[in-house]
């Protein structure tokens, strides 16, 4: 929700593009610094533990923002509450997908996830149009407060999530995921998400401070939106495919999409 309106509040702060962009960076440290040791927590104390901490942090990070709005005013402090809002990204979507696949068929498993999903692009789709929409009739504060409702929405839903007793991590299945990134099979979609991770980051942080410089008559709301709708789209169609052609197929397909984009 604070995806288009929170690069033109740093801006508004004084903040020069170069500024902008560490600034929100800070959201991408959080989410490294806190991402592995929340998979080991998801697999010793439960799926359900790990999303509670994301919302919980979705709920308090937009407060944060709000308390700068109303008192500070300070780049540097919004660089720490980035930080810190990085750790609900990080905490739910690993508990989220990891609870998808405790439930899904191998079988069926591309294409459950592909409608799990869903979600998604559903959120960014609705969530920064309306955030544009508050920043234009309201203030940055009103798009603050209402981020942080949705975020404490989430979690009073989260409590009513019914999971597996969690097997614990044993020392062994600690090291797997390095041993997996030796191979050709891990490390290249890694490779992968970094690039496709930096696209996106740049579009985050200056799709809509560039409508506003060029004068744009389009809210940046709905740059994203549109993007979340073809995404919606997309996960549809490709969700049950994967499992029958593979995933290789439609992994090349995105990036050719996302390279025409640019």
């Amino acid at each position: 929700m604070t995806l288009p309106t929170l690069p033109l509040y740093l801006q508004d702060l004084g903040g020069t593009p170069h500024q902008v962009g560490i600034v929100m960076g800070g959201f991408a440290l959080g989410l490294i610094a806190s991402r592995a040791w929340l998979g080991k927590l998801a697999d010793q104390q439960g799926r359900k533990s790990v999303l509670l901490i994301g919302l919980g942090v979705a709920a308090v990070a937009p407060l944060t923002y709000l308390l700068n709005f109303a008192f500070f005013h300070s780049l540097l402090l919004m660089f720490l509450f980035r930080g810190i809002h990085g750790i609900s990204i990080a905490a739910f979507t690993t508990g989220y997908i990891a609870l998808i696949v405790d439930l899904a068929p191998p079988k069926h498993r591309g294409e459950i996830i592909g409608y799990s999903s869903l979600v998604h692009p559903l959120g960014v789709a609705i969530g920064p149009s309306l955030g544009s929409w508050l920043l234009n009739h309201f203030s940055h504060g009103s798009v603050f407060v209402m981020a942080a409702a949705f975020g404490l929405l989430g979690l009073v839903c989260v409590l009513n999530v019914r999971e597996s007793p969690p097997l614990g991590a044993t020392s062994q299945s600690q090291g797997v995921f390095w041993g997996l990134l030796k191979t050709a099979r891990l490390r290249i979609p890694c490779l992968i998400m970094v690039l496709v991770g930096l696209a996106f980051g740049t579009l985050a942080a200056f799709m809509p401070l560039f409508i506003k410089a060029e004068a744009i008559d389009f809210s940046p709301g709905l740059f994203y939106s549109a993007a979340a709708m073809a995404s919606f789209i997309g996960r549809v169609i490709t969700g049950g495919a994967s499992d029958r052609w593979g995933r290789g197929v439609f992994i090349s397909l995105s990036l050719l999409f996302y390279t025409a984009a640019m």
